[in-house]
């Protein structure tokens, strides 16, 4: 039961995110003579989640409006939790994590841009919103970057299973909080809305799947497929920071 809770949580999390845009704050490095970052623990699930857009959607225009969008999640969130099931144990026993690449990788490929990061304890790991007020890092960095992945794993439209990625970043003075930088990075946007995400990265070609029983059947190209998502995503996050 609790695991259709949580599947419920995150789908209508899915469903609500695809309907909103961020304000887009563009950088600009020369003037903000950012140096330091301080990149607090980002926000990232515990575990890749399933979602079948197209199946939503249809619920939700058989009932339209924000309750169509409940309706919808609500339809399919004991059909999400099963495929979150078989996700799991496909990736049972293999060193998969995608949170550790996600933040090993950001933090390499910022410090290739010449940034000196350092990562703070301070941040909810769990949060998929940015901290409402981040800790002050005045004499620790010049900046504060604060990232939040609200999902990954696998999405469905079109009738083709591909791998996905949302992640929120905003970047702030340590100085001020002024905003520095802002923005939203979607590897493969299916849902509506989100396709007009700030950053929009179509998929890779070579994943996908007719059935969400191919994905788990392949593990390893699962895998293969979700660190792709990962790695393409923090390549357009650092991208913003050039």
């Amino acid at each position: 039961m609790r695991y259709k809770q949580l599947s419920l949580v995150v789908l209508v999390g899915l469903v609500m995110a695809g309907c909103v845009t961020v304000p887009e704050v563009a950088y600009d490095r020369e003037a903000s003579s950012v140096q330091t970052i301080a990149l607090l623990q980002p926000g990232f699930p515990d575990k890749p989640t399933a979602f079948d857009g197209a199946g939503t959607q249809d619920a939700m225009g058989a009932a339209g409006g924000l309750i169509g969008s409940l309706i919808g999640a609500a339809i399919d969130a004991s059909t999400l939790a099963r495929r979150e099931g078989k996700l799991d144990t496909a990736l049972e026993g293999t060193e998969f994590n995608a949170r550790n690449q996600f933040v090993d990788s950001l933090v390499v490929k910022l410090e290739e841009q010449g940034y000196s990061v350092q990562i703070l304890s301070a941040g909810d790991a769990a949060r998929t919103e940015h901290e409402s007020e981040p800790p002050a890092a005045i004499g620790v960095a010049d900046a504060v970057f604060d990232v939040v992945t609200t999902s990954y794993g696998f999405a469905s439209t079109g009738g083709q299973w591909r791998p996905h990625m949302y992640t929120k970043v905003i970047l702030k003075s340590s100085k001020d909080q002024t905003v520095l930088m802002q923005n939203l990075v979607n590897y493969n946007p299916f849902y509506m809305a989100s396709q007009d995400a700030n950053v929009s990265i179509p998929p890779d070609p070579q994943y996908s799947w007719p059935k969400f029983d191919d994905v788990v059947a392949q593990p390893d190209v699962a895998i293969a497929a979700m660190e792709e998502a990962v790695s393409k995503s923090v390549d357009a996050i650092v991208t913003l920071l050039k």
